[in-house]
Parts: structure tokens; sequence; C-alpha cells
């Protein structure tokens, strides 16, 4: 075997972060970090530090980038942490740095963290299910980096499942979203939940009602998690237009 690499989902602060992803983290010799994961988890950190951060439809470091640096560890033998903001199996990209893993004959642990959803709903008392109003939760990306984001889903089948909506990085189309589920059937009064800069000092949570969601959409800024379900009317804080 070649090396040691472990998947780490660091949640979106240090108190997210499970022991044993802390642990890990502690006997690591090169450890690969995400862009919004929690700083102070640096702190814990003995071995090598080196940022692999992507910033939104800017340059940032490319995923062939972080691939070649996995390689080039694994096969010194080294304890490889690629550390991730949120959880390890919610749009992190996993499947390919296990496959860098697997081709160099190294050990794989994936260890999970807290995605930003539910740390969202966590803030406003709620749930992501309901018995009564959602039993289930559906996660989509708000981007495409090839081709059209129209045809990326089947816009109907969304709103005919009557599920819990979750959109990741959603930010810059989140007003096309919206338009495209109204468009398809979504209820014009279902709660929309907006979370921008969660755990962070800019952070902002915002409830609206899908029909009045356009407006303010156009003026959030990455990161943003949006989530639409009728389980939000459970939520300790009220619609911004009630």
């Amino acid at each position: 075997m070649k090396g040691y690499l472990y998947l780490v989902g660091a949640g979106l602060q240090r108190d997210h972060i499970t022991i044993r992803g802390l642990n890990v983290l502690k006997a690591a010799d090169v450890v690969l970090y995400d862009r919004l994961i929690d700083r102070k988890i640096l702190h814990d950190i003995n071995g090598e530090i080196i940022d692999v951060g992507k910033l939104p439809y800017k340059h940032g470091t490319k995923q062939s980038g972080i691939n070649e640096l996995l390689k080039k560890y694994l096969l010194e033998n080294k304890r490889v942490v690629r550390l991730k903001g949120g959880d390890t199996s919610i749009f992190a990209r996993s499947i390919e740095e296990i496959d860098i893993a697997k081709e160099v004959g190294a050990n794989i642990e994936v260890i999970p963290g807290v995605t930003a959803a539910s740390v969202a709903v966590s803030k406003i008392l709620c749930s992501l299910t309901d018995r009564q109003t959602s039993s289930g939760v559906i996660f989509i990306t708000g981007h495409k980096c090839v081709g059209e984001l129209d045809d990326l889903y089947d816009w109907q089948a969304l709103v005919k499942l009557n599920m819990t909506i979750v959109i990741y990085m959603g930010a810059k189309n989140m007003p096309f979203i919206i338009d495209k589920l109204l468009e398809s059937g979504l209820k014009p009064e279902i709660p929309v939940l907006v979370a921008e800069k969660l755990e962070t000092v800019d952070e902002r949570i915002f409830l609206t009602k899908a029909i009045d969601a356009r407006d303010p959409l156009e003026k959030v800024d990455n990161p943003v998690i949006t989530i639409i379900s009728e389980v939000l009317y459970y939520s300790n804080i009220t619609l911004d237009n009630e």
C-alpha cells in the first residue's frame, strides 16, 4: 500500500468536526484544505498545510492540481488529509480523489462532516424533513461548469416530488432557479430560507416566499444555501414580507 488518504468533513466551524476527524488531522503529514473551512481548525494540525481552495467563477486551485498533489504525497507514503468544508459526500468531488488513491494503491478512509443545509435549519430550530409536509430531501447544485443550467434538471419532476429542495452553490443563479421552479408548478407561497455566509461574522439568514424571493436573491453572495420547503413554516423566524 502507498500512503493513507483521509477525506475529512470539517463542517462550517471547528466545533462541527468529529473527534475522529480531529484525531486524524493531528496525526497527518500533509493537509490539503478547502476555502470554506474554519481556519481555527488549522491550529490543530502539526503537519504540512496546503491551501487548495476554489473560488466560484474565479481562478483557483484546479481539481487536476489537487489530484496531482494527492498522488505525489501518497506515493511518498504520507498520511494525507483532504479537509473539506461541510460534508465529504455532498458536492465535494470526493469520488475523483478516492479514484486517485485507488490508482496508487493507497489506504482510504472517509470521515463525514456536518453539511451546510443541516446547519442552516438548526439555526432556525427547524428540520429538513417532517412527516406531515416533506418526507424527503433533494440536494441540487445551483451552477453548471459546462452547458446551460436549464438543461441540468427536470424542473417539473423536482416540484412534483413535493420534497424539501436544497440548493448549494447557487448565489449567481438563484433568481433563475426560482423562476424555473415557479414556472414548473412550485407553490408561490412556499417558504424559501436563504442562509448566506453561515458561521461567519457576515452571516445573514432570512425567510421569504417563493413568489417574493427573486429580488432579495439577486443581492446575496457566496457561499449561500437556499432551502425551499413547507416544513419551514415550523421555523422560529417569520417571513420577511409578513
